[in-house]
């Protein structure tokens, strides 16, 4: 995310006993604030973009995974550069102690996070935060997404099964779903969906987990479940060339994409041959310490090439 602090350039001119100020922009979290649900206060960041546009506008809900204390000053300058550029709101809702409540209690890897006696309700939170921006006029119902990585990911993937009226579509990245969690998927419509995954996650398996008597899917599982949603018929799988001037990426991606759906393009899934528990990115980075990164891609760009095809 954006980190929110004030920046300027001292600019001498030529004349004595007089400067300039200009002011630069600097990453910005965006703006903290909160809503109401099950009687108890949830916190969001929201990100506008200063463009001076009126008007509905396309969401992007950004879900995040098991973040530190520090989470609303981590900053995602990709995410900031797709927002202004396409005019986007972004929208960062926060997890009740940073833990996404994505199926029923029985059924997470983790205790589900309660409100006093009760189970916090996320997908209710943040349906209830889609409306609001909705019923103000400062949403387009019909440009609804949701991304997310790790735990975020796996609650996208709740909100295709529980709130699919809602969203257009869905990017869950470094995701899969509990075994508890597709069998009670039901949704009203198939979400179009674009997911991101690694072969050598070391947290999210390629090819799923049981631990404690619960089952981690594998990637293939889920999506041919949700290739079933979409009623496709056929795959293809095709490389990714190599981004020319990287040094030191040793994954490769494969792009395997679903046709003969009922909604065409609607099911996308990119394999990282090596890739462990982190995203594509284009911005060099040190040893990540969760695996391999792919800097082939940056990963919120081509979730919305793929995203903004499509409308509810």
């Amino acid at each position: 995310m954006f980190r929110s602090l004030a920046a300027c350039i001292l600019v001498v001119s030529l004349f004595p006993l007089r400067a300039q100020a200009q002011t630069v922009e600097p990453p910005s979290p965006g703006d903290l604030k909160s809503l109401w649900h099950q009687s108890v206060e949830r916190k969001y960041l929201e990100y506008v973009p200063k463009d001076g546009k009126t008007g509905p506008r396309s969401v992007l809900i950004d879900l995040h995974g098991l973040r530190p204390a520090n989470w609303k000053n981590w900053i995602a300058p990709a995410l900031q550069g797709l927002a202004d550029r396409e005019g986007l709101l972004v929208l960062r809702p926060e997890a009740i102690n940073f833990r996404w409540n994505y199926a029923a209690p029985d059924a997470m890897r983790s205790a589900g996070q309660k409100i006093g006696n009760d189970v916090a309700d996320d997908v209710g939170f943040i349906t209830a935060l889609i409306d609001a921006k909705v019923s103000t006029g400062f949403a387009d119902p019909a440009r609804v997404y949701v991304t997310g990585d790790s735990r975020g990911g796996i609650m996208a993937f709740e909100l295709m099964c529980k709130a699919s009226q809602k969203i257009a579509a869905a990017g869950p990245m470094i995701a899969s779903m509990m075994e508890k969690q597709l069998a009670a998927c039901n949704p009203e419509r198939p979400v179009p969906v674009m997911a991101i995954n690694g072969t050598m996650d070391d947290n999210i398996f390629y090819d799923g987990w049981i631990r404690e008597g619960k089952r981690l899917l594998s990637t293939p599982e889920v999506m041919d479940f949700w290739r079933r949603q979409h009623g496709c018929s056929e795959q293809r799988g095709d490389p990714i060339p190599k981004r020319e001037g990287v040094t030191g990426d040793r994954t490769s991606i494969w792009k395997i994409t679903w046709m003969g759906c009922r909604q065409e393009g609607a099911v996308l899934l990119y394999r990282v041959n090596g890739g462990g528990h982190s995203t594509p990115s284009l911005r060099v980075r040190s040893q990540d310490e969760h695996g391999r990164r792919n800097q082939d891609f940056e990963a919120i760009e081509e979730f919305w090439a793929f995203a903004s095809k499509f409308r509810r």
